[in-house]
């Protein structure tokens, strides 16, 4: 039981060490990530960001790096569950220019997010992971 502890510490302490690590290679642009949290309140109205809670769409806290079609107490469609993509700030850009072209059979239904507003977005979603 001790050793399982002491795994479970040093891969804990490894993965904060590289999320600090991927931090201070790629801050954070506070003027993105507050242009960011004006836009997302067009998402706010399928989408929680404060809270695990899954509205007409998943809950968008911590988005980035999980896994598509996993957060508990939502219905994703077949292909979002099947798609295997990780939520990487590439693959969130990639999906708000075009949802239905990375994921066909997604339920998420929005124009093409611009790109500009799109980074600003995934700025914020930084800030709030």
């Amino acid at each position: 039981m001790k050793s399982l502890f002491s795994i479970v510490l040093v891969m804990s302490m490894m993965s904060l060490m590289t999320g600090c690590q991927r931090e201070a290679a790629n801050p954070i642009d506070k003027e993105a990530a507050a242009r960011g949290k004006q836009l997302i309140s067009k998402c706010t109205m399928c989408h929680s960001v404060n809270d695990d809670k899954a509205f007409v769409g998943p809950s968008l806290k911590g988005v980035i790096g999980r896994n598509a079609g996993t957060v508990a107490g939502y219905e994703y469609s077949p292909a979002m569950v099947k798609s295997g993509l990780v939520w990487t700030p590439e693959n969130i850009e990639t999906f708000l220019k075009n949802p239905s072209a990375l994921v066909p059979g997604t339920k998420m239904a929005i124009g093409e997010v611009p790109p500009n507003e799109a980074k600003d977005i995934i700025e914020y979603l930084r800030l709030i992971d």
